[in-house]
């Protein structure tokens, strides 16, 4: 159930007038909003959230933590609840690495250290 956080501006969920500029262009649909994100902000493999929202907005770049500070901003700035939702994934090393398409497991765990468990 969607509490009042949910909808809240914090210290790395901004909901600046550039944010609410953005969410109203876009519609404010989630899946205008998703969509947006998805094709604009480019996705750059590093550990850890290293941005609010209006950084991602500016750098149109991020992690998936970032990506998702931005859609959980323009979400909010819409009036849309919105929170983080996170999972541990476990996959062997053959599966990791067919998905990733990556054969040097020392690139693979360099790379995952930090996000998934494989065993």
């Amino acid at each position: 159930m969607p509490g009042p956080g949910d909808l809240a501006a914090s210290n790395v969920v901004l909901l600046s007038a550039e944010i609410r500029d953005k969410a109203k262009a876009l519609g404010g649909s989630p899946t205008a909003l998703y969509n947006w994100v998805a094709t604009t902000v480019e996705y750059v493999p590093y550990l850890g959230q290293m941005q609010n929202s209006l950084a991602v907005l500016w750098s149109h770049r991020g992690n998936a933590f970032d990506q998702a500070t931005l859609l959980i901003a323009l979400l909010r700035a819409s009036g849309i609840p919105a929170r983080y939702v996170y999972a541990d994934v476990v996959m062997s090393r053959a599966d990791v690495a067919e998905w990733m398409g990556l054969k040097d497991p020392a690139i693979m765990l360099g790379l995952l250290s930090g996000g998934l468990a494989y065993s």
